[in-house]
């Protein structure tokens, strides 16, 4: 039986090569890879009122040619026995809500960054992923209304093909991604978009 721990490290090494490999045209597995203590340095540093936008997530450019590309995008890696990705979709519990709102509390910590990803395997299971935005906020009528209260959720495959979109047109922004995206959630419902 393998340790979580070291599970979710090594789970992590391989999504840091696979999103290398995508940035670097197929050329180098070592443009982007594990933050120093998994994202830990970064919430310490929060803790003290200076965050460090090169210590956010669980995956960071360790290469100045994969940084131009992931400068607003955080991405965190998640890998576990079991999800409950229903559950989470159905009523917003379970871990996954946990892991969508430490991400977005990252995103709000950040001036630059404005999209955060949340990779997720579960044992024996293709890798799935969350992309969630910054909060932002319009104005209705004198108040404050929630603006971005929904997530894309992609198979990584199509996660890999977002970020070499983002390094052909050099802007990453979630709603460009309508291409990829299979579902969009909102608090309200559940819609199809184009694939």
């Amino acid at each position: 039986m393998k340790n979580p721990k070291a599970k979710g490290s090594s789970f992590e090494r391989e999504v840091a090569k696979k999103i290398s490999l995508v940035l670097s045209d197929g050329k180098h597995d070592d443009w982007v890879w594990r933050t120093a203590s998994s994202g830990g340095r970064f919430t310490q540093k929060s803790k003290t009122g200076t965050p460090n936008k090169h210590y956010a997530g669980d995956i960071a450019p360790v290469d100045s040619r994969a940084e131009e590309y992931l400068t607003n995008i955080v991405i965190e890696c998640k890998h576990y026995k079991s999800v409950d990705i229903i559950r989470w979709m159905l009523d917003g519990g379970g871990e996954i809500c946990k892991w969508v709102d430490t991400l977005k509390e990252t995103l709000n910590h950040i001036d630059n960054a404005h999209i955060g990803f949340l990779v997720i395997k579960e044992n024996r299971k293709q890798p799935f992923v969350i992309g969630v935005q910054k909060d932002t906020y319009g104005v209705e009528n004198d108040d404050k209304i929630h603006m971005n209260d929904f997530f894309y959720i992609m198979t990584f495959k199509n996660f890999l093909s977002y970020l070499k979109d983002v390094k052909n047109i050099g802007s990453a922004r979630i709603e460009y991604n309508s291409i990829v995206c299979n579902i969009k959630i909102t608090f309200d419902n559940t819609e199809r978009l184009n694939a």
